[in-house]
C-alpha cells in the first residue's frame, strides 16, 4: 500500500484556554494516521502564529497517539494581548507530515471591569440582624463583568483592600461562574460583623478573570449601629387623665446621637416594660433619624385598669435594629365622681 498522506490531528485543548502571560500552557491534541495508511505516528510540531516550529511529545509509536507540549512562560508573557494561532501537525513513519490544525489561545492582560450593582443587606447592621432567617450574615451583592473573557471568582475585604486572593469568597447567583457578566453575592457572618465597631466601614468587592487577571475593586459603606434611639423630650398622654375613654401617646424619638439612621419602628407597654418587640405598635410619622411617634391605647385597654396610676412606658427602634430606652409618662385613671363639701 503506498502511504503519500501524514496524520490528521484532532481534539486539541489548551490549559490554561486562556492566559494573561503569566503562566504555562499546556496544549493537547490527538495525531491517527489510521484513515491514511496506518503508519506509525513519530512526530509532531507546534508553531504560534507560523513562527518556529517547537517539537511535541509524541505518547508511543502507533498509528494513533496523543500529542503533547507546553509554551513556557517566558514565551507566554511575550506575547501581545489577543488572539493567537497555535497550528499543530504530526508526521507517520514515512515521513509524510500531515495538514496543520489550529486552536486559538488568547492572551488577555486586562482585568474585569470595576464591580457594579455592589450592596449589603441588612444595612445599617447592629451586628445581630441576618439577611434573613436562613442566612445568619450580612450578604453582599455584586455583578462582576470581563471584556474578554469569563469571570472566575470575586473576593471581598472589610476596611482593608488587602491582596489578591486573600479576600472572603464570592459565589456565582446561579451557582457556577461561567460567563463574562455574573452576578454574585457573599455572605460576612455575624459574628464577624458583631466584632466591628460601631460607625462607617468599608466594604471591597474585586473580580478575576479565567486568564488570571484582577480587577480593580469597588467599595460601598456598611453602617454598624450598636445603640439605639432616644425619645427626646416628653411622653405626652391626651388626656393624662381618665375614666375609660381612649388615650393618644406621642413622643419623638431621635437617633441623631447614637447613629444618625431612620427610625422604623415603636411601641408601648403599660405598667411593666416587656421584651423588645413585645409591646404594642405606634407609627413613625417619617422615615427619618428624628421622627414623631404616635399611638391610642384603646377606650377597652383602658377600661380593664384599676383605678389609680399606671406608667406609660414607650420607645423606638432604629434601621439598625437597636431598640433604645424607655422614657414614661403617668397615666391617671379616675372613676370616682367628686363629692361636695362644706355646703352652707
Amino acid at each position: 500500500m503506498l502511504d503519500k498522506k501524514g496524520p490528521d490531528v484532532s481534539g486539541m485543548a489548551l490549559t490554561p484556554p486562556a492566559s494573561n502571560g503569566t503562566v504555562a500552557v499546556a496544549i493537547q491534541a490527538t495525531a491517527s494516521d489510521a484513515a491514511n495508511g496506518n503508519s506509525n505516528v513519530v512526530a509532531a510540531e507546534y508553531t504560534i502564529d507560523g513562527g518556529a516550529a517547537q517539537a511535541m511529545s509524541v505518547s508511543a509509536s502507533a498509528p494513533t497517539a496523543s500529542l503533547n507540549a507546553t509554551i513556557a512562560q517566558a514565551t507566554m508573557n511575550a506575547l501581545t494581548a489577543g488572539n493567537h494561532t497555535i497550528s499543530i501537525r504530526a508526521r507517520d513513519a514515512l515521513n509524510n507530515w500531515g495538514t496543520p490544525n489550529t486552536i486559538t489561545l488568547l492572551v488577555d492582560k486586562t482585568g474585569p471591569a470595576a464591580p457594579t450593582l455592589v450592596s449589603a443587606s441588612p444595612n445599617p447592621n447592629n451586628g445581630t440582624t441576618p439577611f434573613n432567617s436562613s442566612v445568619n450574615a450580612v450578604r453582599m451583592f455584586a455583578t462582576l463583568s470581563d471584556a474578554a473573557t469569563a469571570i472566575a471568582t470575586g473576593e471581598g475585604f472589610i476596611d482593608t483592600l488587602g491582596a489578591q486572593g486573600a479576600g472572603f469568597p464570592f459565589q456565582a447567583v446561579d451557582g457556577v461562574f461561567n460567563s463574562s457578566n455574573e452576578p454574585a453575592y457573599a455572605d460576612i457572618p455575624l459574628p464577624t460583623v458583631s466584632l466591628l465597631a460601631s460607625g462607617n466601614h468599608t466594604l471591597y468587592v474585586r473580580g478575576k478573570d479565567t486568564a488570571g487577571n484582577w480587577g480593580p475593586a469597588t467599595s460601598i459603606t456598611l453602617v454598624i449601629d450598636k445603640i439605639g434611639p432616644t425619645i427626646s423630650g416628653n411622653v405626652t398622654l391626651t388626656p393624662s387623665a381618665t375614666n375609660n375613654t381612649a388615650v393618644a401617646i406621642s413622643a419623638t424619638a431621635s437617633d441623631a446621637a447614637n447613629g444618625n439612621i431612620n427610625i422604623v419602628a415603636a411601641e408601648y407597654f403599660i405598667d411593666t416594660a416587656g421584651a423588645n418587640g413585645t409591646g404594642t405598635a405606634m407609627t413613625v410619622g417619617t422615615a427619618a433619624p428624628t421622627a414623631a411617634i404616635n399611638g391610642t391605647i384603646s377606650a377597652a385597654t383602658v377600661s380593664a385598669l384599676t383605678a389609680g396610676s399606671h406608667t406609660v412606658y414607650v420607645h423606638a427602634k432604629d434601621a439598625a435594629g437597636n431598640w433604645g430606652a424607655t422614657s414614661s409618662a403617668t397615666l391617671r385613671v379616675d372613676r370616682t365622681p367628686p363629692t361636695f363639701s362644706g355646703i352652707t
